[in-house]
C-alpha cells in the first residue's frame, strides 16, 4: 500500500511540473501575462541572422518578444521549422538544430 502511495505522489508531482511550464524540444512555452500570443526567438541562426516566419522577415530583434497569432507557423532560416504556439502563450524558440 505504501508503495502506491509513492508511486500516486511521484505521479501527481510529474504532471503538476509539466502543466507549470511546457519544454518543447525547439524551446519553451509559458502561459503569457496578459493572455496575448507571443514569439521570442532567443538564438540567431547564422545567415546573417535574416529569419523569415511563415513567409515574411521577421521584424523583431534576437531575444524581442513579438505578437503573433496562435497557431502553425514555419520558421526559416537556412531550411524550414514548424512550431506550433498555442493562444495565451509564449513560445521562447532557442534552437535551430536537426
Amino acid at each position: 500500500m505504501k508503495c502506491f502511495f509513492n508511486a500516486t505522489i511521484l505521479l501527481l508531482t510529474i504532471i503538476f511540473l509539466c502543466g507549470c511550464a511546457s519544454n518543447n524540444i525547439r524551446g519553451d512555452i509559458r502561459k503569457s501575462n496578459d493572455n496575448e500570443t507571443y514569439l521570442i526567438i532567443k538564438e540567431s541562426c547564422g545567415n546573417n541572422n535574416i529569419i523569415y516566419v511563415d513567409g515574411k522577415v521577421w521584424p523583431y530583434k534576437i531575444g524581442e518578444k513579438g505578437k503573433i497569432k496562435p497557431g502553425k507557423h514555419t520558421l526559416r532560416c537556412g531550411g524550414d521549422l514548424d512550431i506550433i504556439i498555442k493562444e495565451g502563450t509564449v513560445f521562447y524558440f532557442k534552437y535551430w538544430g536537426p
